[in-house]
């Protein structure tokens, strides 16, 4: 069976990463390169320590200022003959570059080409290849970047380094951000952890989380966002570093405004201004500016908001922040035309001029957009010059800069913004009730949007076709446009549904697994405070027999104490293992679901989303299953062979049928009377088809058997598929997470029940088979 995109992404970026691993075990980061001396002077590698921390502390400020510490840095290192300090220091430089944007970036990148590291040769180039990617990052000139960073993977440039090599994936990662490829970045960012982690590099650590956070964020998904950000913040504080925490604060900021939380997202945007001006970051403290002058819009005075974007446009007039000063032009021309008189006159504006001021400064930025080429840029100075000309009443004027817009974007090939102009000349049209002239670009934009992929845009040409047909009389067709708005909505609810549900599942499953330890353990806890209060009870009522009793009251008391001591130490063990099992639960649940949604994504990617309804409908039965299942210790055995059954329907469909499957019970079985642990045959069956069927050239085949033997359910699962390997045994850490916690549940099975239980992996003439032994 073929693996899916998002596995063979995943398999490449560990095959990349495996020799930073290596490394990393082996002992760390590449040493410093320290001349010829043998003993290290650790007062000067202090000292060393304390000038890059010095130079960090001021790395996105006033840039002379920065440059001055890097020098500093810089002289130190080669005083000290830190070779690999010194390659640190003129990093930092690029990065300082960078940050300002810059000319002398270029110029500075050939010079530190001609660099070298003692016994490595060229050993700068690969740095310079990752600076510059990251300058395209900077340019949102994706392509570019991608091609940059792919170079340094495939290793056309310099030897391997481990720090470049991750700082590299995490400028993929961000660049998975920002063209919204959630998926790959979720890949991506659970690879990079572990390696991370091991490191042990706050600052990497932050980057890579802020990277990641991004990704979501972009993806319409702020709450896990703000989590991500979250981290970040977390990360940033152990950086010491003020303009982290700032960024961090920001993404914070953007992800609860994102969700509405427009008080909230005030709170963390003024924080991150703190923060911002206390690393004299004045570049990222306008974009900070803005947020809360958005966040104030409804919520204060317009002075409020007057006072904060007049501070953001002078801070990017300032520093020549030309793609920030048109934005904040942008915003302004929308808040001028939106203030009634009272409120103009609070700020000083002249409200009769609001539209001839608005249509200014668009002029304004439309001029800096142009001259950056920037697609994205220039359709916001379309969409605002369009609504200002509409609330205006110069509709026809509204019309010509949709116009103007759709030709410059064919022109550059840019097929969303030009179809997304089509649309909005056409909603023109519509507003001054001109339905054949709205039909006519409707009919236009509709394959455009179709071709490209353009799935809000299909939604909005089929709804404003099936307007405007009916408008004009023709309900036949307005209704057939109307169906297929529908069925495209439909299927893509269900497309988000099942992202939605499957980013909530990430989100919680480690809170999940920390909410079931804490439970067990405040359970636990519950269970032997009982057990100190009776025996303080028992301990009383043993003194009054002592008292009054004698001796022989004495040793029958103290035997009592013991056998209730033994009774109660039982039922504490056997409810402890219940708790555990309960644990152990609630880590299964996630992996089966997760596993579940990959199995429907995949085949609504590959297959005929028209068909994919059906399948959802099965997916939505087999998630209320599984969530009812997952508060019971205990099912029936037909609940949980009809979940299994629905698994397997899905892997069915997912696989493109390439297997036939079969559930056998013993008709002796009464399956509505016996009573099984939920999901213990679910990760095997899942091993039988993701690794039995994998490679296979013949038609698969996957066999559950189910009967009895004295009181156990034996369950046996084969499959006609390439086997174990011989030269393994089986027990190799290779088994999947859900068979490692499948084991760990039957051995606490076993522990609660008194009997046996468990699973063994048997012979058979080809593939694989495994018999799971579950007493009742």
């Amino acid at each position: 069976m073929a693996c899916s995109s998002s596995q063979r992404a995943s398999f490449q970026y560990f095959i990349a990463l495996l020799p930073i691993c290596l490394i990393l075990l082996a002992g760390g980061c590449i040493p410093s390169e320290k001349g010829h001396s043998e003993t290290p002077n650790v007062g000067s590698d202090q000292q060393l320590s304390n000038a890059l921390q010095h130079a960090k502390e001021r790395l996105l400020g006033d840039q002379d200022s920065a440059l001055i510490r890097i020098d500093q840095l810089e002289a130190f290192a080669k005083k000290s003959n830190d070779a690999r300090m010194v390659l640190r220091a003129r990093g930092l430089k690029a990065e300082v570059l960078l940050h300002n944007k810059k000319a002398g970036f270029a110029d500075y990148m050939k010079e530190m080409e001609g660099y070298d590291l003692p016994g490595a040769p060229q050993a700068y180039a690969p740095w310079v290849n990752y600076y510059r990617a990251r300058w395209q990052l900077g340019d949102r000139k994706w392509d570019l970047a991608d091609s940059l960073l792919q170079n340094l993977f495939k290793g056309a440039i310099g030897p391997s380094d481990p720090e470049l090599n991750l700082r590299s994936r995490i400028a993929q990662l961000e660049l998975y951000g920002h063209r919204k490829e959630q998926t790959k970045a979720d890949s991506l960012a659970e690879i990079l952890r572990p390696a991370l982690e091991m490191r042990g590099d706050p600052e990497l650590l932050w980057q890579y989380k802020m990277a990641h956070a991004l990704a979501h964020l972009n993806a319409a998904d702020p709450q896990g966002a703000e989590l991500l950000y979250g981290e970040s913040l977390t990360a940033a504080d152990e950086t010491r570093l003020d303009y982290a925490k700032g960024l961090s604060l920001k993404g914070i900021a953007y992800a609860q405004t994102d969700q509405g939380l427009f008080d909230k997202a005030a709170v963390s945007a003024n924080k991150a201004d703190e923060a911002l001006v206390r690393a004299d970051d004045q570049r990222d403290r306008v974009e900070v500016l803005k947020i809360i002058g958005y966040c104030y819009w409804d919520k204060l005075g317009p002075e409020e908001v007057v006072k904060r974007w007049d501070l953001a446009h002078a801070i990017a007039d300032s520093l020549g922040m030309k793609q920030e000063i048109g934005m904040s032009l942008l915003y302004f021309a929308k808040f001028r035309v939106g203030l009634d008189s009272a409120a103009s006159q609070k700020v000083g504006y002249d409200h009769a001029a609001r539209f001839d001021t608005a249509m200014k400064m668009i002029d304004r930025a439309e001029h800096i957009a142009l001259g950056l080429n920037d697609g994205e840029f220039i359709a916001n100075v379309v969409n605002t010059r369009s609504a200002i000309l509409n609330w205006q009443g110069r509709f026809e004027d509204a019309l010509a800069a949709n116009r103007q817009a759709h030709e410059y974007f064919l022109k550059k090939g840019n097929g969303q913004m030009a179809t997304s102009s089509l649309i909005n000349m056409a909603s023109n049209e519509i507003a001054r009730e001109r339905w054949s002239a709205a039909q006519e670009m409707l009919e236009k934009a509709l394959p455009m949007a179709e071709s490209g992929h353009y799935n809000h845009l299909r939604l909005l040409a089929l709804n404003r076709l099936s307007f405007t047909y009916r408008k004009l009389g023709l309900f036949e067709k307005a209704l057939a446009y109307k169906d297929r708005w529908t069925d495209l909505k439909d299927s893509l609810d269900g497309l988000d549904v099942t992202a939605k549900i499957a980013q909530t599942e990430l989100r919680s499953s480690f809170a999940k697994r920390q909410f079931a330890d804490s439970l067990a353990q405040a359970q636990a806890m519950n269970l032997e405070r009982e057990i100190t209060m009776e025996r303080v009870n028992h301990l009383r009522r043993r003194s009054f027999g002592l008292a009054g009793g004698g001796l022989i009251v004495i040793v029958g008391g103290s035997a009592a104490f013991v056998l209730d001591r033994k009774r109660r130490r039982e039922r504490y063990a056997k409810q402890a293992a219940q708790l555990e099992i309960k644990a152990l639960r609630a880590q299964m649940n996630p992996h089966f679901i997760f596993n579940a949604l990959n199995s429907i994504s995949a085949f609504i990617r590959e297959q005929d989303p028209e068909k994919a309804h059906g399948f959802i409908a099965r997916f939505g039965r087999l998630m209320r299953m599984v969530l009812e299942n997952s508060r019971k210790s205990e099912v029936s055995l037909a609940s949980d062979l009809e979940a299994l059954g629905i698994y397997l329907e899905l892997e069915l469909a997912r696989s493109g049928h390439t297997f036939d499957f079969n559930i056998t019970v013993d008709p002796a079985i009464d399956q509505e009377e016996t009573m099984v642990p939920p999901l213990v045959l679910q990760p095997f069956v899942e091993n039988a088809v993701w690794h039995g069927m994998a490679g296979q050239k013949d038609r698969g085949k996957v066999e559950v058997n189910v009967r009895m033997d004295s009181n156990d359910v034996v369950v046996t699962i084969c499959d006609n598929g390439n086997g174990m390997p011989k030269s393994k045994p089986v027990d190799t850490g290779r088994r999947s997470l859900g068979t490692v916690i499948t084991k760990e549940r039957l051995d606490q099975l076993a522990e609660q029940k008194g009997r046996p239980s468990g699973f063994q992996y048997m012979e058979c003439a080809k593939g694989t088979c495994v018999e799971v032994v579950i007493p009742v």
